[in-house]
């Protein structure tokens, strides 16, 4: 007897479970009003010891991509030898949806698997416009009913809203203060001018 003992004796085994890991959320898939989609974002879906395909299921309003052109509510994944190696995903906010804010999940499912999800967000702004034709009494909500002044339009504004201004020279607004966070668009330098 040498004096020495065996207190514990740990046997660990490999996990043979599919799991399926997700990157991280995405946030601000955001666009204006009438100007959708919204710019593609990505994260990273990948999975191992698989037996079936990964399905990603897009929340409403929002569409998903692997390969960045071709969107839809849905994508399927198939592994290879059990395993899906890192894979890009890429995830918008639909056009033609009306101004708020939007959020879900996209749902990572597989036979066998903890369905994974990945958190999305986004907002549509709304928009309002400024013409040399516009005017003051319009609603400013089309180019069709623009209002005459950035001054009208900064006020009608909530924040969070977007401004596009129309090229011409505008003489009406001599001074101009802004009290929120706005998106404000001209044509360009030379064609939208301010001549207070």
């Amino acid at each position: 007897d040498n004096g020495a003992t065996v207190d514990n004796i740990l046997v660990t085994e490999e996990s043979t479970d599919p799991l399926i890991t997700v990157g991280s959320a995405i946030t601000g898939l955001d666009y204006d009003s009438g100007y959708g989609p919204s710019t593609s974002q990505s994260t990273t879906v990948s999975g191992a010891n698989l037996t079936a395909n990964i399905v990603l299921s897009a929340p409403t309003n929002f569409e998903i991509s692997s390969d960045n052109l071709s969107f839809s509510s849905s994508v399927s994944l198939s592994p290879s030898s059990g395993t899906v190696s890192s894979t890009t995903i890429y995830a918008r906010l639909k056009s033609g949806v009306s101004v708020n804010n939007y959020s879900g999940n996209i749902t990572c499912t597989s036979t066998g698997a903890v369905n994974k999800t990945i958190a999305l967000s986004g907002d549509v702004n709304q928009v309002y416009y400024v013409s040399t034709t516009g005017n003051n009494s319009n609603n400013g909500l089309s180019w069709g009913n623009a209002f005459l002044t950035l001054t009208q339009a900064i006020s009608s504004a909530v924040a969070g809203s977007a401004i596009y201004i129309s090229e011409g020279t505008f003489s009406n607004d001599a001074e101009i203060t802004i009290n929120k966070s706005l998106t404000i668009k001209g044509q360009s330098r030379e064609e939208t001018i301010f001549d207070g």
